[in-house]
């Protein structure tokens, strides 16, 4: 059998009755045991590298401030995550800062996907900051801060600190004008606003952010373009984020006053409703009737705000000249009949992406995902943040339009 140069692992001989292990020139015999082992590990290794992540974890300390008035926040939760394999558990990391704003937690390195969340322990659900997302090796946000520490008193191991700015949860209605018809783009601009720009709340509204059942609600009007932009940083704190910013969901659309209705990317043009019908013959002691989802096609005279999805063809370009890193979400604020017409002007069709059902070649608007190379052009390019907003505070029990 001939020797192959520099091995990892034992070699396996198709043609030879033997298996052998070659360990510094010298040929051992190996039983069938370790031959059926040595095959199932050649065999299972591609698989299990995609069912298994592994990661490593680093002790940290995090000074957690408020974004607003720039106190230490005591009693703030962290909580850090990552996604792993098929067969794994998400990893999952919390901790709660002292009386200081300061907590120690491990960190979740040699990951690609971690991500971050800040809150009040006695605000969740209200006073949540947005989902921060880890980048490179160390997998910690942009938005926080690396600290440097001389003092010889602490440990070695937790030299790695970090400060974190806690955000409100700030929720966002797009107020249009009367008429609005059109493309509505909202993006973010890498810009740091004054702190009296007016991209903070107001100084008598500002006490909500300690209570647990309120957040901040800020009013924009698009510009002649349609576009609605807001800053990344605000006062030199990064991190500005409004909520439903990386899905466009939950964000509130208001026409003339009223309330529009999304429709997201992949959703279908039916109307969906619960009915309750009888049943023929209802087996005994079995209800007499039964809910059915009764469906009947989109009026295609209803405007509704449609959800434009941008997607990246197989081999498109993956640059735009003046366009960010983040993709802006989109909608078209219009009825069907009208949405169909500047899909075809624009000579744009639905992609069929795996949502769940078949794009309609006949009609663009049945899926409203777009190659991103087309769609994109077509969009105004935000390259300053709009003007202020209204705030107001809004209670999250009885929040409404």
């Amino acid at each position: 059998m001939p020797t192959l140069p520099n091995p990892t692992f034992p070699l396996l001989a198709s043609r030879c009755t033997r298996c052998v292990d070659v360990v510094g020139g010298t040929e051992h015999q190996m039983n069938d045991f370790t031959k059926l082992f040595a095959l199932a590990w050649i065999a299972l290794t591609p698989t299990l590298t995609g069912c298994f992540r592994p990661h490593l974890t680093h002790p940290i300390e995090i000074e957690v401030f408020d974004a607003i008035s720039r106190e230490p926040v005591a009693g703030a939760e962290i909580t850090h995550g990552a996604a792993t394999g098929k067969f794994e558990r998400s990893l999952r990391e919390r901790a709660t800062t002292d009386a200081s704003g300061l907590a120690k937690m491990e960190s979740i390195r040699m990951v690609n996907d971690a991500w971050w969340q800040l809150s009040r322990s006695d605000a969740r659900d209200a006073q949540c900051g947005p989902l921060y997302e880890g980048v490179g090796l160390s997998q910690m946000p942009r938005e926080f801060e690396r600290v440097e520490i001389t003092d010889t008193t602490v440990p070695l191991r937790h030299h790695t600190r970090y400060r974190a700015p806690l955000w409100p949860k700030i929720e966002f209605v797009f107020d249009l004008p009367n008429g609005f018809r059109g493309l509505l783009v909202w993006n973010a601009v890498a810009v740091d606003a004054a702190a009296d720009s007016g991209w903070l709340p107001p100084d008598e509204l500002r006490s909500a952010r300690f209570e647990c059942d309120a957040l901040f609600r800020a009013s924009l009007r698009p510009d002649a373009a349609g576009v609605v932009a807001h800053p990344t940083s605000v006062g030199g704190v990064p991190g500005f984020e409004p909520h439903g910013w990386k899905t466009g969901f939950g964000t509130i659309l208001r026409l003339n006053g009223a309330p529009v209705f999304q429709v997201e990317a992949t959703d279908t043009l039916v109307t969906r409703r619960v009915v309750e019908a009888p049943v023929a013959s209802p087996r005994v002691g079995a209800p007499s009737t039964k809910l059915n989802i009764e469906e009947t096609p989109c009026d295609p005279s209803v405007v509704r705000a449609w959800q434009l999805r941008a997607w990246h063809a197989m081999g498109a370009p993956r640059s735009y000249a003046g366009m960010q890193e983040r993709w802006p979400e989109i909608w078209f604020i219009g009825s069907l009949d009208e949405l169909r017409a500047w899909l075809a002007a624009n000579d744009l069709h639905g992609l069929d992406v795996g949502f769940g059902h078949r794009v309609d070649p006949n009609d663009a608007a049945a899926q409203r995902v777009y190659a991103a190379h087309k769609l994109r052009p077509l969009l105004p390019i935000a390259k300053a943040p709009s003007s202020a907003p209204m705030w107001s505070v809004v209670r999250t029990k009885h929040a409404h339009p």
